[in-house]
Formats: C-alpha cells, structure tokens, sequence
C-alpha cells in the first residue's frame, strides 16, 4: 500500500469516529474512486458502510458492506456488520441470507 492511500484510509476512520460521517463517506469515495482496480477498496467500502450506518443509512450500508464481502469474503466481521443494517430495517430475509452466507465462510 502507498503512503497516500494509508494517509487517506486513516483519514477516513478519523473522520469516522469523530462522528464526521459525510466527512468520511467523502474520503472513502475518493479512496474507492482513486483505487478501483486495487483490492485495497474493501478497506474504504467498509468504512463508508459503517459511516453510512452512522448516519442511520442502513441500505447504503448494506451495500457498501455486501461490496467489502465481494472483496474480502473472509472477514467474518463485515458480515456481522450487514447482518446488523438488516436488523434495524426489520428485514428478516436479508439477515437469513446474510447469516446462510456467513456460515459458508466457517
């Protein structure tokens, strides 16, 4: 990984936990933009999905986790993070999905 690209994902997860969510979601859409041929955007997808839930945007974080899971299928914890987004909308087949998929992972 360059030093930019560092500087920016930790910039990102500053941005993040000082509550900064739009903030956030801006520099990890850079970092997504700047490196989609990387494998290193499962970082930032990750971040922006947890920035998004953050801000109470559950559908877009799903997304942004179902997409850090494309590219990182291992991490059993973005899966726990998606599986959460379903919970708060209530939405009972998205979480079963989710956990039939993390299971495949085990």
């Amino acid at each position: 990984m360059d030093e930019q690209l560092i500087y920016l994902l930790n910039r990102g997860e500053s941005k993040y936990q000082a509550g900064d969510f739009w903030g956030a979601i801006d520099v990890f859409s850079n970092v997504i933009e700047l490196n989609a041929e990387l494998p290193i955007p499962f970082f930032a997808y990750f971040g922006r999905g947890q920035a998004k839930s953050g801000m109470k945007n559950y559908v877009g974080a799903i997304n942004d986790y179902s997409r850090a899971i494309e590219y990182n299928p291992h991490n059993l914890y973005y899966y726990d993070c998606c599986i959460e987004a379903y919970e708060r909308l209530n939405d009972s087949e998205g979480v079963q999905i989710m956990k039939e998929k993390k299971l495949k992972q085990l």
